[in-house]
């Protein structure tokens, strides 16, 4: 101990007689080390933690689905659902329950609002091992046809429309028009991205409204729990050997549809495990290049100090002795900047909680806890033994002859130290190149994504939603109600024209079939072609600015009594009709046999172009648009083209809307702007922080340099002077340096063009991106780091030109 107190004293009084080096740096590792903090605090949050739900193995709860003949997840149709809830015996599952989410319009307050509504089957909450701090939840008998009427509230529709009042159970809500009884309240934990929702029973709602149909998928999914020594793939099998008995038993409505099935924890959190590892990876970069910088700062104090070690040998010191001294320093310097660290990660943590532009599960609950702590503290301790090692070793092996002779530092004989501070420069460069390389790949898929071609007009788009409750509006009311709504909307100063469809462009659509066609021979059952189906009114395609390719549009002549009429996209129009024209055929949504009012034959009276239904980054899928009175829903998105900031007109819309019916909500208010932002979101943030890396580790690397042509100058200055004193010009002596700074610069950024290509192949297989690095990436990072290298490198060099013979002779 008393050995230890020397060393820390010994370290101290060498911080305080050099604290500009001591500051340069604690301020280098604190940006490492603050970075990793930051972001590991993320990803430990979002990734690492266990969800809270069940407590004892969040993975063995799993989401079971249905999947389409062409291979997309869909939901599980009602009558499949209650085969799997009541009729299957199902040996890899100790228990299951459903789910669908909806919206629903709460009233009877002081203005209407559209909340998000969770129906669920009685176990769903056993399964996820959950239990109310308020109330109780539903029963299995209120989860039954007629079941009285009650619901329960998570804890951020509790907290923001509630008051979070704790008497609120037993309080009255109405919505959709009906009463409801609140029974509970939910724990704050129960959900990853706090959302206002309520959660009511599935039965009783799903049984009056759900068709009978088994290839009717409305958006039920499935919850089940893993029995105890069953494995996942058992799992898995079993439920794939049920569906395909499935297709065999019911071949009208199951041929080609198998099952999905996958982990809960991975469907929440699959979308943000690529980005969040990227980062860590990349602030990872970060502090190993600032661990090369600071391991080049010890080598040349060390270089510098060599005859006080020398001496400190020669007076009886052992090697380890020296060496536990040089990690001593190091170590106290590494807690010092892991401290920095931590107050520099408490300001970015917060930092990314307000600017982080999309949702991200449990963001909120990252924090600098005891087991983040615990990480710095790791961090800390292997970053000073990491950059210390070498310094350190190469002290202890330090000759006592020549250190001790006169003149000995200026001799340029410790050739060791240089080439180990050129190993880590080149390093350091290297790493930034990669850096940078990652940066130029997420700013190639950025700039991609902002110049598809959408398929419309997104500027001056105003877009909500409007619901419709089916108790209080009949199938035949519908239609007059949007039309009205349609005709106000259009005549409000500012609205250039005003349209209501099923589903706009980059918001997905809400109704997908397969369909067959008149003039095509009838495909196998599990090869018939799908389509997403989009009623929209007569102003909808010159509302969203989407082009005519042939035939006409909609017009007010298409009701419901005229004759059956459709527009179908590009996209299927040339697969279904490859160079034919297809105005004039007739195709048909349903399965073959399908009758009645609800699939008629439809006319092909129009083709338009393909717009962008779910991201910029996907493909268009086929689409088809049939006239909003032939096929009335209650649930829609409206459209204004508008001459004014859209936004500016959210508050008038709402009014001419509650005009209408004051009982009535408009939500999801955006405009196609937000829309279109907000898809690529993830990937804009992501290329800001990678970009911000890489420039933090292009500055590092390119003081480290610097310091590294400063310190040589340094130690070369009698070697120049007598240089210049036997002829050398200006000129001779700083390209010579000019020559070393610029073969690390030019060696790093080689080295890393190849770790960088190989870097970002795996990325972009492991994120599923399909953008890659293009050569004019791959050369401006070269360049943008060979070059910051080798300007920051001239400085010295010039310096080391300006030097005349009598400075050396001073110097010495």
């Amino acid at each position: 101990m008393d050995t230890l107190r020397q060393d820390l004293r010994h370290a101290l009084r060498g911080m305080l007689k050099h604290p500009g080096f001591a500051a340069a740096v604690i301020l280098t590792l604190a940006l490492g080390i603050g970075a990793n903090t930051a972001i590991f605090s993320v990803v430990h949050a979002v990734l690492l933690r266990p969800i809270p739900y069940p407590a004892d193995a969040p993975e063995n709860v799993l989401v079971l689905a249905e999947r389409s003949p062409s291979d997309f997840r869909m939901s599980v149709s009602y009558p499949t659902f209650r085969d799997w809830m009541d009729t299957v015996e199902f040996a890899s599952f100790e228990a299951m329950a459903g789910y669908m989410d909806r919206s629903v319009a709460m009233s009877g307050r002081e203005e209407p609002v559209r909340v998000s509504v969770r129906r669920t089957s009685a176990a769903y909450f056993d399964i996820q091992g959950v239990r109310p701090p308020l109330g109780r939840l539903y029963t299995v008998d209120e989860d039954t046809p007629g079941g009285d009427p009650v619901v329960v509230l998570n804890h951020a529709l509790w907290q923001a429309r509630f008051g979070g009042r704790p008497d609120v159970v037993g309080e009255r809500v109405v919505l959709d028009g009906d009463r409801f009884t609140v029974i509970g309240v939910l724990p704050e934990n129960f959900e990853l991205v706090p959302r206002e929702r309520f959660y009511m029973a599935l039965t009783p709602w799903a049984d009056e409204n759900h068709s009978k149909d088994r290839g009717d998928h409305q958006g039920i999914y499935v919850h089940a729990r893993i029995a105890p020594g069953t494995t996942f793939d058992e799992a898995r099998a079993e439920v794939e050997a049920v569906a395909a008995r499935f297709e065999q038993d019911y071949p009208d409505s199951n041929s080609g549809v198998s099952a999905f099935v996958e982990q809960l924890v991975e469907r929440r959190l699959r979308e943000y495990r690529s980005i969040l590892w990227m980062l860590l990876g990349a602030v990872g970069l970060v502090l190993l290049i600032a661990c090369t910088n600071v391991a080049n700062l010890l080598l040349a104090r060390g270089t510098s100090r060599h005859k006080e070690t020398a001496i400190c040998a020669a007076l009886g010191a052992g090697r380890w002795r020296i060496v536990r001294q040089g990690l001593t320093e190091s170590l106290v310097l590494a807690g010092l900047g892991g401290t920095a660290g931590l107050l520099l990660a408490y300001w970015a943590l917060g930092a990314l909680r307000t600017l982080t532009p999309f949702d991200v599960p449990r963001l909120g609950d990252a924090a600098l806890n005891g087991q983040i702590l615990l990480y710095t503290l790791v961090v800390s301790v292997l970053t000073g033994l990491l950059f210390s090692l070498t310094p350190a070793l190469h002290a202890a092996r330090t000759d006592l002859t020549d250190a001790l002779k006169e003149g000995g530092r200026q001799s340029g004989g410790m050739p060791a130290r240089g080439r180990a501070g050129r190993v880590f420069l080149v390093s350091e460069v290297a790493l930034a190149t990669v850096l940078l390389i990652g940066a130029a790949l997420l700013i190639r898929t950025v700039v991609s994504l902002t110049q598809v071609e959408p398929g419309f007009r997104p500027d001056a788009l105003l877009t909500f939603q409007v619901g419709l409750d089916s108790n209080d509006y009949a199938q035949d009311q519908r239609t007059p109600f949007f039309r009205e709504l349609r005709t106000r909307l259009a005549a409000l100063p500012g609205v250039e024209s005003a349209a209501v469809g099923s589903s706009l462009p980059m918001q997905g659509s809400n109704w997908t079939s397969i369909f067959i066609v008149a003039d095509k021979p009838v495909p196998p059952r599990a090869e018939l072609p799908g389509s997403a189906f989009n009623p929209v009114d007569v102003g909808y395609f010159r509302a969203l600015g989407i082009t005519v390719l042939e035939g006409r549009l909609f017009t007010q002549f298409d009701t419901a009594d005229s004759q059956p009429v459709i527009v179908v996209n590009e996209t299927l129009a040339r697969r279904i009709w490859p160079g034919e024209n297809a105005i004039g055929k007739q195709l048909k949504q349903g399965w073959p046999e399908s009758v009645g009012p609800g699939n008629p034959w439809r006319e092909v009276v129009g083709v338009v172009a393909d717009v962008k239904q779910d991201a910029l980054d996907r493909d268009s899928r086929m689409e088809t648009y049939i006239p909003f009175p032939q096929n009335p829903g209650g649930f829609v998105r409206v459209v204004l083209r508008t001459t004014v900031d859209p936004l500016s007109l959210v508050g008038a819309a709402r009014n001419v809307v509650q005009s209408l019916d004051p009982d009535l909500p408009i939500s999801s208010v955006q405009s196609m702007d937000q829309v279109m932002s907000s898809s690529i979101a993830p990937r804009r943030f992501t290329m800001w922080l990678l970009g911000l890396f890489a420039g933090v580790a292009l500055l590092l690397s390119a003081i480290g340099i610097y310091g590294v042509i400063a310190y040589s100058v340094a130690q070369r200055t009698q070697e120049m002077g007598l240089r210049r004193t036997v002829g050398a010009t200006p000129r001779d002596v700083a390209l010579q340096f000019l020559t070393e700074s610029s073969m690390m610069a030019l060696s790093g950024g080689a080295f890393g063009i190849f770790v960088g290509i190989v870097a970002s192949r795996l990325v972009t297989a492991y994120a599923g991106w399909s953008t890659h690095v293009s050569l004019i990436s791959v050369l401006l990072a070269f360049l943008t780091a060979s070059l910051v290298g080798i300007v920051f490198g001239s400085y010295p060099a010039l310096k080391a030109a300006r030097l005349q013979p009598i400075d050396a002779v001073r110097y010495e």
